[in-house]
């Protein structure tokens, strides 16, 4: 049985993230990887004011009537331009 399939079949419990990855830590040696990269607190503010700041570039005086669901998407879409270019 695969890690995923082991972790997936266990009951929920209401212990800290923490608490339960120190003590499932040898168990799940691949899972335990990817919980350190994505449950981890973010160790510096700058991508999330960088979020902002290109948040504050998109209305402008010849988008005053941008609506904020096509704001978001165009956010989005920037966002993911640098990320997935192959330029």
């Amino acid at each position: 049985m695969s890690e995923v399939q082991s972790y997936l079949q266990e009951p929920t419990t209401a212990e800290s993230l923490t608490t339960y990855w120190l003590a499932h830590s040898n168990r799940y040696l691949v899972l335990l990887a990817l919980a350190k990269q994505y449950l981890s607190a973010q160790p510096t503010s700058v991508p999330s004011e960088r979020d902002f700041s290109t948040a504050g570039d998109i209305p402008t005086d010849k988008r005053n009537r941008l609506s904020p669901d096509n704001a978001e998407k165009l956010l989005i879409m920037i966002e993911n331009l640098f990320k997935f270019s192959v330029l």
